[in-house]
């Protein structure tokens, strides 16, 4: 009975440390913040759901979780643009290269360095 629950206990460590690297983040906070380094349509029938993927580089602030982040783009995406203090919707086409946005991602994030994760949505910030 011993040996059982030391194996138990050793199993839970184990599992315990691969989903370490594995964490969940809401789409109700910004997780990064930055500018959009590298911007990758997806192409070709065998896309699905995936829009593009790009690589947003910034600074960790008090409100923001990462300083850099590699982001997939899906349909369900929301894209907002931020004009006159005011969040409006946006399209999807709005985004591009050498924009500064904010983004929140969605279901699991990937704890490598820098993060990947998918977007819940991506607020392009006007100066």
């Amino acid at each position: 009975m011993r040996k059982l629950r030391f194996i138990l206990f050793a199993l839970t460590l184990i599992f315990a440390c691969l989903l370490e690297g594995v964490q969940s983040f809401s789409s109700s906070r910004i997780d990064v913040r930055g500018v959009i380094t590298s911007f990758t349509r997806a192409e070709g029938k065998g896309r699905g759901k995936v829009l593009a993927h790009v690589f947003i580089e910034g600074a960790k602030e008090p409100d923001t979780q990462v300083d850099k982040a590699s982001v997939t783009v899906t349909a369900e995406t929301k894209v907002f643009i931020n004009r006159d203090g005011e969040r409006k919707p946006a399209e999807f086409a709005a985004l591009k290269e050498g924009q500064k946005v904010e983004a929140g991602f969605t279901g699991p994030v990937r704890l490598s360095y820098p993060v990947q994760a998918d977007a819940a949505e991506i607020t392009i910030l006007e100066e």
